[in-house]
């Protein structure tokens, strides 16, 4: 830390701090109110700013938060002088942003002596002038600063009103898209979200015939220092194929953080102006951070809520919610719908020889066979125990039933003694129903469940079909 700047507009005071701090090896600079500070501010990005709280044009106090509504801003040091008579309002201190308020009654050498203990702190501007080159035109009156602060208010408060939206997170970035793209002219957007539980991939406009989805995702989590590594990965992108999908010379890329937690990136593909677009990107950062927050938090609870903790699939109750909603689907568009139960055989002999423990490492392979095994449209989920739910939106039984063989064959197959350590042998049974018109969930889930015990008693390892007499 070197550079400060002083704003005030006693001409004694100013020369007194100027003198004192570059005696102290401080590059100065100064202002004579709070436009000419602002101003200031953005010329020479000072580490520490020290002003005075009245001042003509634009008090010490709007001075401070206006800085203090840039996120690059948020560890330069700010100091506000108060005179002997003059008191500020307990609401504003606090949440004006400044870091010391310091009246300018006592002696002289008293007031200096604590101006010197406050710049020991560690302060910096993070903005880096080589880069922010987009404050060339100055505010001339405080309407100026007025209408600035008004256009930002509008953006942020556009972006926090998307937080409605959050229990529909592809949409809600849909909208995102459009509301950031309708202030900055690029070629495409990417969106990546990312929490312990599960980290998320939207590409607007970054793919390609040739560009992998996971190199995208890859090449995101570089512009993060510390990215958590989460359980799973979903992948959103869309359809419109670009000819260059992403290449890392043509993006510009900026890590969306909620106080010292990064918790996502959003990419720029081909911006027109780099400048005006990071000038943007740091005046709705600490908006976006909230955001990002707020979706992670929500997504972080509804899979705890949802998700069977042993096998990341869907627990019984996320798994009947959501065979009601595909009932009431198949109902209004006439659509297929079929459902398997499914059971690992003689499980409790696993159990009973290996243990509890080695029990729970097979069921959770096997969750993690059948996930991979079902299209991405079909709900897995753990029914309880050793037993498993397996909703198939759009199909009829036959077409599931050839699924469910091909599970059960790379389970009659699977090499155990590479997961396990023993040369187990492990097989499961199914009980397959189709979904008709007057069919309710109980009675559809009955039909496979007792189809699951037909399979049982004819030999296991097999699948048993219900057919209407």
């Amino acid at each position: 830390m070197d550079k400060v700047l002083v704003v005030d507009d006693s001409d004694t005071w100013r020369t007194l701090l100027e003198k004192v701090l570059i005696e102290y090896g401080f590059t100065v600079e100064t202002a004579a109110d709070g436009i000419d500070g602002l101003n200031k501010f953005f010329d020479f990005l000072p580490d520490v700013v020290i002003t005075d709280y009245v001042m003509p044009r634009m008090n010490g106090v709007h001075l401070c938060r206006l800085i203090r509504s840039y996120t690059s801003f948020k560890n330069v040091g700010i100091l506000i002088l108060t005179g002997a008579d003059e008191a500020i309002n307990d609401f504003w201190a606090k949440k004006s942003g400044a870091n010391k308020f310091l009246k300018k009654s006592g002696d002289v050498e008293s007031i200096t002596k604590e101006i010197l203990n406050f710049l020991k702190g560690n302060y910096i501007s993070g903005w880096s002038k080589e880069v922010y080159k987009t404050r060339t035109e100055p505010f001339g009156e405080l309407v100026d600063v007025i209408e600035e602060t008004l256009k930002t208010e509008v953006i942020n408060k556009e972006l926090l009103s998307l937080v409605q939206y959050v229990d529909d997170e592809e949409y809600m970035m849909r909208k995102l898209k459009s509301l950031i793209l309708d202030f900055v002219r690029a070629d495409g957007l990417c969106i990546l979200l990312i929490s312990s539980s599960i980290g998320r991939v939207y590409s607007f406009g970054f793919y390609s015939d040739t560009t992998p989805h996971e190199y995208v995702k890859s090449n995101l989590l570089r512009a993060m220092e510390k990215p958590v590594t989460p359980s799973e990965w979903l992948l959103k992108f869309d359809s419109d194929a670009s000819e260059d999908g992403f290449d890392t010379n043509n993006v510009k890329n900026f890590v969306i953080s909620f106080g010292d937690q990064e918790l996502g990136v959003m990419s720029f593909k081909r911006p027109r102006n780099a400048e005006s677009l990071y000038y943007f990107m740091d005046s709705i950062g600490e908006t976006l951070g909230i955001i990002a927050k707020t979706v992670n938090n929500f997504c972080d609870q509804r899979i705890a809520t949802e998700i069977d903790f042993l096998t990341s699939l869907f627990n019984r109750k996320a798994t009947l919610s959501r065979l009601k909603e595909y009932i009431e689907l198949a109902k209004r568009r006439m659509l297929s719908l079929t459902v398997a139960m499914l059971d690992v055989d003689d499980f409790k002999e696993i159990n009973d020889t290996y243990g509890h423990l080695f029990g729970d490492t097979v069921l959770k392979e096997i969750g993690k066979i059948f996930r991979n095994s079902m299209r991405k449209s079909d709900i897995v989920g753990r029914y309880g125990g050793e037993e498993f739910l397996i909703i198939f939106p759009g199909i009829k039984a036959a077409e599931a039933v050839e699924a469910l063989e091909r599970v059960l064959d790379e389970l009659r197959n699977y090499d155990w003694r590479a997961v396990t350590g023993k040369p187990i042998k492990v097989t499961v049974s199914a009980g397959v129903a189709e979904f008709s018109d007057d069919t309710t969930l109980r009675e559809l889930v009955n039909k496979a469940d007792n189809e699951l015990y037909k399979a049982k008693r004819s030999g296991k390892d097999r699948i048993s079909v219900y057919r209407e007499n």
